[in-house]
């Protein structure tokens, strides 16, 4: 199988087991590596791993056995072939929605702290560049391209705290991909109204002060949770969190 790019994570893999498939490379019955083995073999989270088996097994490509593993159950077509896990994302209510909001708040003032104790230069650098690419992505006023920065920028604090629980924690909500909180929703300009708030948490966490970075955090979250409640039924109420 091809390498996966972290930057694209269950897509890419969801990507490089399909054309395995479609190559032959794995055959009808076969049975899949570990989630282990493959997390290591594509540097990536086994979190990352299992959303892309489910989202396949959910298609009717793959088929999960307890206790068992993984194996490839068909051989699909390339019409019916998934062309990324988020067709087989379900559907949630207002509670499923504000439960998952109140989850992403508090890992995310968690990881935040520990990013600005434990960052390394490296990770610092990572996390200034994903600033820089959701400042241009404004600047063009492109959707897509600035949902994925927005992505990677989450990804690289969360990689900055060195703590691999909360980071795959952090990465199962934030592999639920956008729909799930209505980002596709709003109109760009609503999109992009916090976006200067990155370089804030950013610039906390270069000055190692994790109680503000924590703080900023907090406040951009909320600022954003605001814009998507009128586009909800049934309003977040972030205060309790």
């Amino acid at each position: 199988m091809k390498p996966v790019l972290k930057t694209t994570l269950v897509d890419e893999i969801v990507a490089s087991i399909m054309e395995a498939i479609e190559s032959g490379e794995m055959k009808p019955g076969e049975r899949f590596p570990s989630e282990r083995a493959l997390a290591e073999q594509w540097s990536v989270s086994r979190t990352a791993v299992r959303e892309a088996m489910k989202a396949l097994s959910f298609s009717g490509v793959l088929e999960i056995r307890p206790g068992s593993g993984t194996y490839l159950k068909t051989q699909p077509t390339k019409s019916t072939s998934p062309k990324s896990p988020q067709r087989t994302s379900p559907s949630f209510d207002g509670q499923d929605m504000e439960e998952r909001v109140q989850a992403r708040m508090i890992l995310e003032q968690q990881i935040t702290r520990l990013a600005a104790q434990h960052a390394t230069p490296q990770a610092i650098a990572a996390i200034e560049k994903a600033c820089k690419r959701i400042e241009k992505c404004c600047e063009q006023k492109n959707v897509n391209a600035l949902l994925k920065a927005d992505y990677a920028f989450h990804q690289a604090v969360a990689a900055a705290a060195q703590n691999h629980y909360l980071q795959e924690a952090y990465e199962r909500i934030l592999l639920a991909g956008p729909e799930w909180f209505g980002i596709t929703r709003l109109p760009f300009e609503q999109r992009a109204a916090d976006a200067h708030n990155h370089y804030d948490i950013c610039d906390a966490i270069k000055a190692r002060d994790p109680d503000l970075a924590s703080q900023i955090v907090l406040l951009h979250e909320e600022s954003v949770w605001e814009r998507y409640n009128s586009y909800y039924e049934s309003p977040l109420e972030t205060s309790k969190i």
